[in-house]
């Protein structure tokens, strides 16, 4: 078995990287391989726990088979990754760029659109896309308009949808508001959860979830105002994406601010407390991967910001 915890980048001169017969090659949580247009890994079993991504080009990289298995992350910022045989696994596939695959796979991963933001992730493949319940569509909605303003899983074949939602709201949505967030050309079943919630600032939305003959769509149809408003809404993180240190802006010094940092399972990583101060200065450790971290202040004001770490 051979296992990288280091950075492989692949380049124009050197793109390809076979696996020999009997071996296993996997690429573990601190492992990072970057490939390009042109780039093929071929031969297997090939784990990845770590992250694979693809950040320049427009054109396609190619893995033969891949067990994605949480906490790994498939990051496909542009141009397209496929998979000529067996894809497969409970890690995260991100980015705006495209993902294909020739071989019949259930996908019970989690699907997270956009680079560091909104974004329109496409699922590009000769056969259907079928998911399990497992699967989770993870996306951002800041405004009404699809791709620019919220996430979009787009889907070019049939689709069979299970699975859960999880938005991230970042604006203030109106009562009526609609957000087409996954597109098809058509479909089997569809799933999904008739209604699910999310919070932004004092308020707390409730969406339908309308499955359409061509797509999802989230209609609010009820909106739960606070009486004051308890969340840090202009607190702003950056850099991120992040290779560790990152900082966050309050917009006001807080006497005491509680951080609690979870990795995409829940699982608590990491957690400090500043006192009297309206700038945050943190070192994320760890694999890379998308996390949260959640603010808590003395005065009772919270908020929950996501970021990936390369």
């Amino acid at each position: 078995m051979f296992r990288n915890e280091g950075d492989i980048s692949f380049d124009a001169t050197v793109n390809n990287f076979s696996i020999g017969q009997g071996s296993i090659f996997e690429n573990r949580e601190l492992g990072v391989i970057t490939v390009v247009d042109g780039a093929s890994i071929t031969g297997g079993p090939f784990i990845n726990t770590g992250l694979i991504r693809k950040t320049t080009g427009t054109g396609t990289a190619t893995i033969r088979t891949l067990t994605n298995n949480s906490p790994g992350i498939l990051s496909i910022e542009t141009g397209n990754m496929d998979f000529n045989d067996n894809f497969e696994g409970d890690g995260i596939i991100t980015g705006a760029g495209s993902i294909g695959t020739n071989y019949n796979t259930e996908i019970g991963q989690t699907i997270a659109p956009g680079n560091n933001g909104v974004g329109t992730l496409t699922y590009n493949n000769t056969l259907d896309f079928e998911a399990t319940p497992d699967c989770i569509y993870q996306l951002e909605i800041n405004g009404t308009a699809a791709g620019t303003e919220h996430d979009v899983f787009a889907i070019t074949n049939k689709a069979r949808l299970f699975g859960t939602l999880d938005i991230i709201l970042g604006y203030n949505a109106q009562l009526n508001d609609e957000f087409v967030i996954i597109t098809f050309p058509n479909r089997n079943e569809c799933e999904l959860p008739a209604q699910v919630t999310a919070t932004f600032g004092n308020g707390t939305y409730t969406y339908d979830v309308v499955c359409n003959s061509d797509n999802v769509t989230l209609k609010v149809i009820d909106i739960v105002l606070g009486v004051e408003d308890n969340q840090l809404s202009n607190a702003v993180l950056y850099p991120n994406p992040t290779s560790g240190n990152f900082n966050i802006d309050l917009g006001k010094s807080y006497s005491e601010t509680n951080t609690t940092i979870t990795n995409i399972l829940g699982q608590v990583v990491a957690f400090e407390r500043f006192a009297n101060t309206n700038t945050l200065e943190i070192n994320l450790q760890g694999s890379p991967g998308i996390y949260f971290v959640n603010l808590k202040t003395a005065e009772g004001v919270s908020e929950t910001l996501k970021i990936i770490k390369n």
